[in-house]
């Protein structure tokens, strides 16, 4: 058994892989490299030696310095005002219920809740009771006589005439179907199953 060999590339090919490799692929090699180089040398060393040199000192020994020290007056000034603002609060507050709380509650009361009472006390509970005198007089002069009447002359009567309608139609048709069949017809069967047990198994009827 033989193995085949990869067939080898022609020499003109090798030669046309060697200049494109030669005329692109190192001067764009050689160019990435040199853009890597710059950029570390004109951005990333400047960057840490002014990170190193310039802000991390100004930051340690400048900016926080200056951030304690505003912390510092900001608290001064925060009591102080604290200090101040709560009596001037309080003067405030009494003099907003002098000016205008004392008076709006002063006109609330009497435009507004002084005649509510008033019109209460002396035109709604007045209708009120008036209405419910006049309702307890309805119901006790017209409704219940009325009703008395309707329940003694009309319902009374309807339902004593409704009652003897329905026993003539009803009840008496029904216990005379029920006197005269269906209770000969229970016993005709009844008897009929005695003649016949006895018939078939030598009973007696009873």
């Amino acid at each position: 058994m033989t193995v085949e060999k990869d067939p080898q590339m022609p020499a003109w090919a090798v030669w046309v892989a060697r200049v494109i490799s030669v005329v692109i692929v190192v001067p764009l090699t050689f160019l990435w490299e040199l853009l890597k180089a710059a950029g570390r040398v004109l951005i990333v060393r400047p960057a840490e030696f002014l990170g190193r040199w310039l802000f991390a000192p100004l930051g340690r020994y400048v900016l926080r310095p200056i951030g304690v020290f505003l912390r510092a007056v900001w608290d001064v000034l925060a009591r102080a005002l604290r200090v101040v603002a709560l009596p001037i609060g309080r003067v405030l507050r009494q003099v907003l219920a002098i000016v205008i709380i004392t008076p709006v509650a002063w006109l609330a009361k009497y435009l507004v809740v002084v005649p509510l009472s008033w019109l209460w006390r002396f035109a709604l509970a007045p209708a009120g009771r008036l209405f419910g005198a006049a309702c307890a007089w309805a119901y006790e002069r017209v409704a219940l006589p009325l009703w008395r009447f309707f329940h003694r002359f009309v319902f009374s009567p309807l339902w004593r005439g409704t009652r003897a309608v329905l026993r003539v139609v009803v009840v008496a048709p029904a216990r005379w179907v029920r006197d005269t069949v269906i209770t000969p017809v229970r016993l005709a069967g009844r008897r009929l199953r005695q003649h016949i047990g006895s018939a078939l198994f030598g009973r007696r009827p009873s």
